[in-house]
C-alpha cells in the first residue's frame, strides 16, 4: 500500500489540516478532518487506501496513539484474526501513565460506539468481531 500525498476528492472538502508523525520508522502523513465527515460516528479514525485521517473531535494528546493503531493494524496485521486487539494492546502500552485513565476511558466509549454503529449495519461480519474483541477487552480494565 502507498502512502498518500494529498487527500482523496471526498475528503477535500473537510480537511482542516495536515501532519507527519512517525510509525516504528516509518513517517505517514495523516488529515485531520472536520467532523461533519460523519455526524453518526464521532471521533472517528480511518485508513482506507492509505489515506490516514482522524477527526477534529479526538484529543489532540490523543490522535497519534489512534493514528498508530490504524497504521500498525492495516499493515503490519492485515488479515490477521485478533488484530484490532493486538494492535490495541500494543497501543495501551505506549500511552503515558498519567494519560492511561483518561485514554482507556475515551478509548471504551469509541469502541461502544463503534460497536453499535456497525451492529446497525449490514455486512462488515470480520469488523464486527474485531471491534467486539477490542470492547470486551476495554471492558476489563
Amino acid at each position: 500500500m502507498g502512502i498518500v500525498m494529498k487527500p482523496p476528492a471526498w475528503a477535500r472538502p473537510f480537511v482542516l489540516s495536515e501532519h507527519e508523525f512517525d510509525v516504528d520508522g516509518q513517517i505517514y502523513k495523516f488529515w485531520v478532518l472536520k467532523k461533519e465527515l460523519a455526524i453518526e460516528l464521532r471521533n472517528f479514525v480511518g485508513f482506507p487506501e492509505g489515506f490516514l485521517f482522524i477527526s477534529e473531535e479526538v484529543p489532540t494528546e490523543f490522535r497519534e496513539f489512534m493514528l498508530r493503531h490504524e497504521v500498525r493494524e492495516v499493515v503490519n496485521r492485515a488479515g490477521q484474526e485478533g488484530r484490532c486487539l493486538a494492535t490495541l494492546r500494543q497501543e495501551l502500552d505506549e500511552v503515558p501513565l498519567d494519560m492511561c485513565i483518561d485514554y482507556i476511558r475515551f478509548r471504551r466509549e469509541l469502541f461502544r460506539s463503534l460497536v453499535m454503529y456497525y451492529a446497525c449495519q449490514g455486512g462488515y461480519e470480520e469488523l464486527k468481531r474485531e471491534l467486539a474483541g477490542s470492547l470486551d477487552y476495554l471492558e476489563t480494565l
